[in-house]
């Protein structure tokens, strides 16, 4: 599951691994206040009609 670093609730930069986000999270501390490391949230599966018969989206 991807973490990402970020900053008042704003995700910054592109997914990463645990422990890429630990790394770029101590260094970037030094110059910012306030960030933190998130996880994705896993999405539930949707449903969707497509052409009268139901798909489900992932």
């Amino acid at each position: 599951m991807p973490y990402y670093i970020s900053y008042k609730g704003q995700r910054l930069g592109s997914p990463l691994t645990k422990q890429q986000a630990e790394e770029k999270l101590l260094v970037l501390s030094r110059c910012f206040k306030q960030l933190e490391i998130t996880q994705e949230a896993p999405q539930p599966a949707m449903a969707a009609f497509i052409h009268g018969s139901l798909a489900e989206n992932k």
